[in-house]
């Protein structure tokens, strides 16, 4: 008894299509994923960079204490509490401090100010890295919260920026601008020669 046509299942051609088309769809889904890689990390280190900085105005308000973000070589973040001298007594020197986190930007991510990329839209400056002074000026790069939501670097009240990126990829530049008066915090995002 002979079989119907439609009883027979695929042919060798037609797997070896699906086949071809699964690797056509695959392929294009590899290569797009490797080249938005760099990127989404980029995004994480900026939204984790406004995330802890934000957090830190607000424990500062929030806590009337004053508290000390250090962006330590390339990659770091620490933050440490001031605490209040007992009631009666003088303040101890150093100040009394407590450390409350230290963190790191994600993967290759580095504190850089990327070739050929312009200032932010803020126009605080983009001589150096962490630019919250001028670049005559050696300064440690310690920022003091205060409880009015104030910053203030080296005793005064500065606005700055913290430039971040991949090395040898404009399109990863991030950057976040911090207000020194009133510790408005903005996160920028650059195509590789502009920033929105």
């Amino acid at each position: 008894m002979a079989r119907a046509r439609n009883e027979e299942g695929f042919s060798l051609v037609e797997l070896l299509i699906a086949v071809a088309v699964m690797g056509v769809v695959i392929g294009t889904g590899v290569f797009t994923v490797r080249t938005l890689l760099p990127t989404l990390r980029a995004d994480s280190a900026l939204q984790q960079m406004l995330i802890q900085l934000r957090q830190v105005r607000t424990m500062s308000v929030n806590q009337r204490r004053n508290f000390t973000v250090t962006l330590q070589g390339t990659k770091e973040l620490v933050v440490v509490r001031q605490e209040v001298p007992p009631a009666g007594g003088l303040p101890p020197v150093p100040p009394v401090t407590t450390a409350m986190s230290d963190t790191f930007l994600p993967g290759v991510m580095v504190y850089m100010v990327s070739t050929g990329v312009p200032d932010t839209p803020d126009g605080f400056g983009n001589a150096q890295a962490l630019n919250f002074c001028p670049a005559s000026v050696a300064c440690s790069i310690s920022l003091v919260f205060q409880s009015d939501g104030s910053v203030l670097a080296n005793g005064k009240v500065v606005n700055g920026t913290v430039f971040m990126g991949v090395p040898g990829n404009a399109k990863t530049a991030r950057a976040v601008t911090v207000m020194g008066s009133t510790g408005r915090m903005r996160g920028y995002r650059c195509n590789g020669s502009a920033w929105f």
